[in-house]
């Protein structure tokens, strides 16, 4: 996998005079996709002047997809977000949706990969002020999205009630300000005591509560690259990344490491108090 992916690097370090926008975009794709680390950091550098040089041939999609891959990779010059986050390209856009065949995936798909980089943006890259104005978007999201627990959620949850012990300090299904969905939040004060949930409008200019706010995510086979289990996706590690910057310490629950314990409840008891640093 790595192999492949330093080829497409040194492609387009090699050929970029003659590398399109577009072939740029999936490359970019890929990198992000399979958490790909370039070697060669100035491939980056190449990919944005492309980009730039081919904005205007490139689809809506593609150039906000090769963005959101240059956000994760903290290298997206400043001046190829404002040609995005522009009256200009937002038009452009909605020429495309009102063009495009499929009336029922890609505007979706477009606007969703539009939150996507619009959040990204505004944590990685806060010094650029480019505003939040997708929260209606996640609002109307999550009011659209049924919850579906599996049967290891609904186990982990049985299980965190057994170690926390008081109804009503397990947040379930938690979503976040920029939209990051949170299977179970918890809070844990500075002599490791589990405390209740701290109200998003809390305001006690007397008193801060020192608390670490816990975000417990659950992590399926899809969320790995296929031909390395170890290997999260890039997507995933960007929602970690921005998880740890609203605040959260962030405990992964591997689903297969998880469900390998079979029924032995003790030993998975077990296994989520390691992960949440309790003794036994």
């Amino acid at each position: 996998m790595d192999n492949v992916c330093e080829q497409l690097e040194n492609y387009i370090l090699e050929n970029w005079e003659h590398v399109s926008g577009e072939t740029v975009e999936k490359i970019l794709t890929c990198f992000f996709t399979l958490s790909y680390f370039p070697e060669h950091v100035d491939v980056f550098e190449r990919s944005s002047e492309i980009m730039i040089r081919d904005f205007q041939y490139m689809s809506g999609l593609s150039i906000i997809q090769g963005l959101l891959s240059l956000v994760f990779y903290k290298s997206c010059p400043q001046h190829l977000l404002a040609l995005v986050f522009s009256n200009e390209f937002v038009k452009r856009i909605e020429q495309e949706i009102a063009m495009c065949y499929s009336k029922d995936f890609y505007p979706q798909r477009i606007m969703n990969l539009m939150m996507q980089l619009n959040r990204a943006v505004c944590l990685d890259c806060p010094e650029y002020n480019i505003k939040w104005f997708q929260q209606s978007f996640i609002e109307a999201q999550a009011s659209k999205l049924p919850v579906v627990k599996s049967v290891t959620h609904n186990e982990v949850h049985l299980l965190l009630q057994r170690i926390v012990k008081k109804p009503g300090y397990i947040s379930v299904d938690r979503v976040t300000h920029y939209g990051y969905r949170v299977d179970f939040e918890l809070y844990i004060d500075q002599y490791n005591r589990f405390v209740a949930p701290i109200p998003d409008d809390y305001i006690n200019k007397n008193f801060i509560p020192s608390v670490n706010r816990i975000a417990i995510l659950l992590l399926h086979n899809k969320m790995f690259c296929e031909n390395d289990i170890h290997r999260l996706k890039g997507s995933e590690l960007l929602r970690m990344r921005h998880l740890e910057m609203l605040g959260y310490r962030v405990i992964h629950v591997k689903i297969h490491d998880f469900n390998i314990l079979y029924s032995n409840m003790a030993a998975k008891l077990r296994y989520l108090r390691k992960l949440l640093q309790l003794s036994a």
